[in-house]
């Protein structure tokens, strides 16, 4: 997502339809999706694909390393990614950065892919509302508009995004758990993109499975946790796909503040 505003968007702010949120209601901890007890300051995750037969995708994550805020908020993600089918394995960088303002609402999202010139999101809010309901994004050629809803708890549930034509761009729908895991998502893009992921999770509230619906393919990873730290977060785990055989080895290194 991206944003910059502009006054066709202010328009299309005052006409949306939005769900209604209490004004105390608040976002849940980054953390809490990330599964992550303890007040984590960054997570590196590494990957160890020797023991997978077959390496095909595009791009293959190599390394993603996320830093949070002492609120257990998101402040940067980096993640760098190898394209398989250059024989060189260039190395893709993608960056995200996250500001805050003194509320600790999410004000500015700043992606960037590489060297590209960055995606700037400013996320709108409704005077003392801690949950946005809407968001810009301006990705130095288009503005974007996205509509935010959310559930009774701030999770975000849906996403819609509408070009300065008002033509409909994508579409993004999730659904949480009781304790405000993600166990459903789905996007669209246009008219011919579609992709849904489906979560299910341990009894330790670690994710069990994730299946992947994208047109006509499907794939299911599955995860068994080989180690974990003193205060019990995942360290080491083993990630297997339906369509390789083998499996991957993910690391994870965690800074507490």
């Amino acid at each position: 997502m991206t944003r910059i505003l502009k006054p066709l968007f202010l328009l299309l702010v005052a006409v949306s339809f939005l769900a209604s949120c209490d004004s105390k209601t608040t976002k849940p901890k980054d953390t809490v999706y990330y599964n992550l007890s303890g007040a984590v300051k960054t997570t590196l995750h590494s990957f160890d694909y020797s023991n997978l037969e077959a390496r095909d995708e595009s791009f293959s994550p190599e390394s993603i390393k996320l830093t949070f805020n002492r609120d257990g908020m998101l402040e940067e993600t980096v993640s760098s990614y190898i394209e398989q089918a250059n024989t060189a394995n260039k190395q893709t960088i993608m960056t995200s950065k996250f500001q805050y303002d003194d509320q600790g609402r999410l004000k500015t999202q700043y992606d960037r892919y590489d060297s590209d010139q960055p995606q700037v999101i400013s996320f709108l809010y409704r005077e003392e509302e801690f949950l946005p309901y809407a968001s810009t994004m301006f990705d130095g050629h288009e503005t974007q508009m996205t509509n935010l809803s959310h559930d009774t708890n701030g999770n975000m549930i849906s996403a819609v995004s509408v070009s300065e034509s008002l033509e409909t761009k994508s579409q993004y729908s999730a659904k949480y758990n009781d304790i405000n895991q993600l166990v459903e998502r789905s996007f669209t893009y246009g008219d011919s993109y579609q992709s849904s992921i489906t979560v299910t999770y341990n009894s330790d509230r670690t994710v069990k499975s994730e299946t992947t619906i994208t047109g006509d393919d499907k794939s299911v990873l599955t995860y068994e946790y080989l180690k974990t730290d003193s205060v019990d977060n995942w360290i080491e785990r083993k990630v297997m796909s339906s369509n390789k055989d083998g499996y991957v080895i993910e690391k994870r290194t965690i800074n507490y503040f």
